[in-house]
């Protein structure tokens, strides 16, 4: 049976109980709820004046009254939305958004947005807003299929999917703004789902040792200061399981040994937020603790980043390129190109979480997981072998041991 509808509701404004209007007649697609707007007050709905005072209203007279006051109201909020601006092309409006995204987002998304701000107007041209046609979709998806990539061949089905849903993110910000009298829905490849491809708990073995030698190694300074950061990304990003923008991101005074918990905060002066907008406390185990005690005694007074680079700055402009260094490692071991560089060493850690029987709500958790689909999806058979799998099995602790 379809639930009715509700168009007034009771909520307490600065401590006195308030009729608000919910306005159907507003919601837009992409809201879950409809506009709300305070008509009167409960005293007023349910008492009108008269010369011997108060009067309480029959259950029709608090109706008609507050069907008036919803109407008027109503006529008041159509009056008051813009105008659409049908004129608009989608360059000039792509534009304003791109600054937008320049404005609260990171230099890296803003990049990647103007990519596929290009490769739309390659495929559909420059048009008006709000003459978008499904054609124009199917001719974008076709030019991201015949894109070549970077690395040779043509663009992955991912890199397809990242640039559709940049477009698909643009047009629900204009719509938002009345650019659009329609919300736009764009469609996109369906991808293969396979399991995330990760190391193996010895490949980070190597990665380690890999790293220290090239500190060992190396006879300038500033080469010694890089190699050291790569050094510290490694350590948050396997007994922390961050992502390389917490890592890149993270401020010295985020981290607070005293209570054991590095903080993980957006940082507006990057323009960088974390995933999905939280800001969460990350445990610090006995491992990364005792590195943390001796490596913060050894830093400089002008820093202020966890990867700095001695004078207060970032040693890296974005985390792409710290990503980036990390691949010339993975390739210098000639580990699988496949494996993204950062998430090959979160992906391994929480694989092994599951594979070590830990609760994988608490692996959810420490990965930061919106759903739990995700963490399962590193459970999968391929990254197990059979000898890990026996070497779990034990009856001891049950049934005892026999003589």
């Amino acid at each position: 049976m379809t639930k009715q509808r509700s168009y007034f509701s009771i909520r307490v404004q600065n401590g006195e109980s308030v009729i608000q209007g919910k306005f159907w007649e507003l919601k837009r697609d992409d809201q879950a709820k409809p506009p709300r707007c305070t008509l009167c007050s409960s005293d007023d709905a349910e008492y009108y004046a008269t010369a011997r005072g108060k009067k309480r209203r029959t259950e029709k007279q608090k109706q008609e009254y507050l069907t008036g006051l919803y109407q008027a109201k109503l006529l008041e909020l159509e009056q008051e939305k813009p105008e659409l601006v049908k004129s608009e092309s989608f360059s000039v409006l792509a534009a304003k958004w791109l600054d937008h995204v320049r404005e609260f987002r990171s230099a890296e998304t803003a990049k990647i947005y103007s990519q596929s701000v290009r490769h739309y107007l390659d495929a559909a041209g420059d048009h008006p807003i709000e003459a978008f046609d499904h054609d124009f979709n199917t001719k974008f998806l076709r030019l991201l299929k015949s894109k070549e990539s970077k690395r040779g061949g043509t663009l992955s089905v991912a890199s397809q999917i990242k640039h559709i849903k940049a477009i698909q993110i643009f047009f629900g910000w204009a719509y938002r703004r009345d650019y659009l009298s329609r919300p736009i829905h764009l469609d996109k490849p369906q991808a293969t789902k396979r399991p995330p491809e990760v190391y193996s708990i010895s490949d980070l073995a190597r990665l380690d040792e890999h790293i220290l030698e090239q500190f060992r190694q190396s006879k300038q300074q500033r080469y010694k200061s890089l190699i050291w950061n790569h050094y510290r990304a490694l350590q948050l990003a396997t007994n922390l399981l961050l992502r390389e923008g917490a890592i890149w991101s993270l401020k010295l005074e985020n981290i607070d040994l005293n209570r054991r918990v590095i903080r993980i905060r957006h940082n507006p002066e990057l323009k960088w937020r974390n995933k999905k907008g939280k800001e969460v406390d990350k445990p610090i185990n006995a491992d990364l603790f005792e590195f943390l005690t001796v490596d913060l005694e050894k830093r400089g007074k002008d820093e202020r980043y966890y990867l700095d680079n001695g004078v207060g700055n970032l040693c890296y402009k974005n985390p792409g390129e710290l990503s980036r260094a990390f691949g010339r490692y993975r390739d210098n071991l000639n580990l699988p190109e496949r494996i993204k560089p950062m998430h090959g060493i979160r992906g391994a850690m929480i694989t092994h979480l599951l594979a070590s029987g830990v609760n994988i709500a608490l692996v959810k958790e420490l990965a930061d997981h919106e759903s739990i689909v995700t963490t399962e999806s590193y459970a999968n058979a391929k990254h197990f072998s059979a000898q890990q799998a026996v070497d779990m099995i034990t009856l001891k602790d049950t049934l005892g041991t026999h003589n």
